[in-house]
């Protein structure tokens, strides 16, 4: 994680566990990058990511919050830097040249993360690029709750207790372009779709339709965005 003080998150659990199976996310961020390139991951966690990485040769370089899963992660990057991409202190210290920068699930916990996205530009190699995954405020549960007049904060999820900062897909996407990045490419990582799970026998009619909606509405259905951009010319 990448905001407040390391207490915060005693008790919060980042960690994944790939050897039940890689999440949409990550199998995403794995075909858009590839295994030559140099990785700055901001919030790299526990290093379930840059394990993956580091296998498959990139160089990786972390920045994480929680001092506990930095630690943890040493062991799978060039180095770990342990603090906010916030404080200039570790600005300074990650300011090198990376091929790909990512932020999964980050720029929501962070106070400025306007200056985060512009400042990083110059941190990317001719042709490299951003990939960051950004909860949808507007997705469909979301929506649900609030006709019903609740909007709790959550210990995980789009209403995460944590987060600082609420995006729609249509901001978020705006807001990136707004720091001076081209989006070439977006998905939903995770969708909502209405009673999906309440009738488990219409399953296979939501396993057809998941991929159509969330591309068609993701607004509406996706829970969970991944933009790949790029620094505009």
């Amino acid at each position: 994680m990448t905001m407040g003080e390391n207490d915060l998150y005693k008790g919060y659990h980042y960690h994944q566990d790939f050897k039940s199976g890689m999440g949409l996310k990550y199998k995403q961020v794995l075909e858009l990058t590839r295994g030559d390139q140099s990785v700055l991951e901001v919030g790299c966690h526990s290093g379930y990511l840059g394990e993956v990485l580091k296998k498959r040769g990139n160089k990786v370089w972390g920045v994480e919050i929680n001092r506990e899963a930095a630690r943890s992660a040493e062991q799978f990057y060039e180095k770990v830097f342990t603090g906010s991409i916030e404080d200039q202190n570790i600005w300074d210290a990650i300011s090198r040249k990376y091929d790909v920068i990512l932020f999964l699930d980050v720029l929501e916990h962070l106070v400025n993360p306007r200056s985060v996205l512009v400042k990083s530009r110059e941190l990317l190699y001719p042709g490299g690029f951003i990939i960051a995954t950004i909860p949808n405020v507007a997705s469909y549960g979301v929506r649900k709750e609030l006709l019903f007049g609740r909007y709790d904060y959550q210990d995980s999820g789009v209403l995460d207790k944590t987060h600082l900062r609420f995006f729609t897909f249509y901001s978020a996407r705006q807001f990136i372009k707004d720091c001076g990045y081209s989006v070439v490419d977006w998905s939903v990582t995770k969708c909502d779709l209405p009673l999906e799970y309440k009738l488990p026998f219409f399953r296979p009619v939501y396993d057809w339709s998941r991929s159509f909606l969330s591309r068609s509405f993701p607004n509406l259905f996706g829970v969970v965005v991944l933009f790949k951009a790029v620094p505009q010319k």
